[in-house]
């Protein structure tokens, strides 16, 4: 199971070594992410309006990857459609979330200390700036997933 390296598991899937007990970790382990996620969130309340934007939008983002993804994939001439789907989600969201970290605090403390805008908890320039940038995140996210998957159907690892 691979957690950075999404060459080495293109390559896998294209060598018809992705098996079974493969795709149930990547499940898994997309699932768990997806949990842990959810349950992280709980403690958020999404009353303003930015939240729900963000929301509506980072849905319909992620309808659209399915739709892409499985478009990539080959439609219905396509194989493994949700095992190389949930693998490749897998480590693009362990990628994504640690250079999210490091990118959005970064990018607060510019913000807060180099712009002087003020980015405390609840702010209306701290909630703008989330929805700009989280709905940035998803939208890499998609182009990164349908690049992959292309890439899969191609038999080319980039």
């Amino acid at each position: 199971m691979y957690f950075w390296s999404i060459e080495k598991l293109k390559s896998q899937i294209i060598e018809n070594r992705f098996m079974e007990k493969d795709r149930f970790k990547y499940f898994f382990a997309t699932g768990f992410l997806f949990s842990a996620f959810n349950i992280f969130l709980m403690n958020e309340v999404d009353n303003d309006v930015n939240s729900q934007v963000r929301n509506i939008f980072s849905s319909l983002l992620l309808l659209l990857t399915f739709y892409f993804s499985y478009v990539a994939n080959g439609r219905s001439k396509g194989s493994d459609f949700l095992g190389k789907f949930a693998s490749i989600q897998f480590i693009l969201i362990i990628k994504l979330f640690i250079l999210n970290l490091i990118a959005y605090f970064v990018l607060g403390f510019i913000i807060k200390n180099f712009f002087n805008i003020p980015f405390e908890d609840g702010s209306d320039a701290k909630n703008i700036f989330n929805l700009l940038y989280y709905s940035f995140i998803d939208i890499i996210l998609f182009w990164r997933t349908y690049y992959h998957m292309k890439d899969i159907k191609r038999r080319q690892i980039s």
